[in-house]
């Protein structure tokens, strides 16, 4: 990569709309066309291609750094093919220069055609990462080779080239069409031990009742293995059938070792200078019917222990964004998410940030969230390094998109650690005053039921 200071990002659309094969030859051509570039120089080149489903497509490619992000409403999906540089933060000098510079708004484009960097944070970004987690890093924010992007009903697929264009060719000539996946079959291999489970929340109830803490969010893990090493973007497909109105997330930090999440947590996501989060804690399960479900539902409005677990991630979001905006809006009262196999409480918040804030300091701030972490943080983040029998990783962590115009992150939970042939699978639960560990137990199990569908 050039010089951070000085280095200029040049955005070119290709005419027309093609098939994706056609669009790779159109590119190559484009790349031949830059001549000499200056190594300060970083160019995009798009080009609009035809429908495709974009998670079939990034499955189809040869394993490496292969990453997928569709946001929960559908309006953003992108998957992309290696990397053509990587920061270790989003305070990077590269990155910052990236993301200082606003690109065009091509014809049929809503908003500009700005480069998407992927975004993963740890859930401890403090705490050393090893083992399995190694890959991923404590946070990377990397742009990519090349990447396929759909925003509302327009797609496309891009380049980025810097200096030497060897790697960015490489990348698309290795394209392949979008072919036939097949499903990913897990067995279940192991589960957490229950009586270990049990003193760790008995040492979370004492620590809250002596009033170290106010809440903490333990998890635990289930274990599951494949008759071949998983390929992650297939798993995501075989999870995504049950799975709707969530994120659906693939990592694969190297050829064997990803993280796969299909989460409904948003950590924030940005337009502008407007942000929107929402705080979502308190579960309870699905019912049989619509009938049932209405029922639960009002029993977890009504839940004390629910609602406390609840109002302290909303406060700690409110406290967290005041000193960065200059207007905070949250909603009244919760509402009910439902997914496949739990409802929860979620209330939503919006915010105007000031003009100088950057995404990396909204990160900094808000992760990780009384949702996943607990209250006082510093406090349950100890807990939980202390007690839990796995290292967390990415599980809890962020995961997200960030251009100059706009950033989504989910929080990765309803997640897994996919390395060869076996999957790692994490739940976790909020523990307040009143919190009973047989009724957490049941929790996590509802929340881990996704990877027992594909088994």
């Amino acid at each position: 990569m050039g010089s951070a200071d000085t280095m200029t990002l040049h955005v070119r659309r290709l005419p027309g709309v093609v098939s994706i094969t056609r669009a790779v030859h159109d590119l190559l051509a484009a790349i031949e066309s830059l001549g000499s570039r200056s190594g300060d120089a970083l160019d995009r080149i798009e080009i609009e291609i035809e429908p495709i489903d974009i998670m079939a497509w990034v499955a189809s490619q040869q394993p490496g750094q292969r990453t997928m992000f569709r946001n929960r409403e559908g309006s953003l999906e992108m998957a992309s093919l290696g990397s053509l540089f990587a920061a270790p933060s989003l305070d990077d000098p590269r990155v910052q220069r990236l993301l200082e510079q606003e690109p065009p708004i091509f014809p049929r484009m809503h908003e500009p055609a700005s480069p998407f960097l992927v975004t993963t944070c740890a859930f401890d970004a403090t705490a050393p990462i090893a083992g399995a987690w190694s890959a991923f890093g404590a946070m990377r924010v990397s742009l990519p080779l090349v990447e396929v992007r759909r925003m509302r009903t327009v797609t496309t697929l891009a380049v980025h080239v810097n200096g030497d264009p060897s790697r960015s060719v490489e990348a698309l000539r290795a394209v392949r069409q979008a072919s036939s996946v097949q499903r990913v079959a897990l067995r279940l291999e192991s589960d957490s031990d229950p009586s270990r489970w049990a003193r760790m929340v008995d040492g979370a109830l004492e620590a809250i009742a002596s009033r170290a803490l106010e809440k903490v969010v333990v998890a635990r893990t289930r274990r599951y293995r494949a008759v071949s090493p998983i390929d992650p973007m297939a798993l995501l497909m075989s999870l995504r059938s049950a799975a709707h109105d969530v994120f659906h997330v693939a990592v694969e930090a190297a050829p064997g070792s990803s993280f796969v999440s299909i989460t409904p947590e948003r950590l924030f996501k940005r337009k502008g200078r407007v942000v929107h989060t929402e705080a979502i804690a308190g579960t309870c399960p699905r019912g049989p019917d619509l009938a049932a479900d209405a029922w639960l539902a009002s029993r977890l409005l009504a839940s004390a222990k629910n609602r406390l677990e609840h109002d302290l991630v909303l406060e700690r979001i409110k406290a967290v964004l005041a000193p960065w905006c200059d207007r905070l809006d949250a909603e009244p009262t919760p509402g009910i998410v439902r997914l496949a196999h739990v409802q929860h409480l979620m209330t939503g918040v919006s915010a105007r940030l000031a003009d100088d804030v950057r995404d990396g300091a909204l990160l900094a701030a808000m992760h990780p969230t009384p949702a996943v972490c607990g209250t006082p943080t510093e406090a349950a983040r100890a807990f939980i390094a202390a007690h839990e029998a796995e290292p967390r990783g990415l599980y809890a962590g962020a995961v997200g998109l960030v251009s100059a115009s706009r950033s989504d992150f989910a929080v990765g939970i309803r997640s897994a650690l996919v390395h060869g042939d076996q999957a790692v699978a994490f739940g976790g639960a909020g523990i307040v005053q009143g919190s009973e560990a047989d009724a957490e137990w049941l929790e996590t199990a509802r929340k881990m039921e996704s990877f027992d569908a594909v088994s």
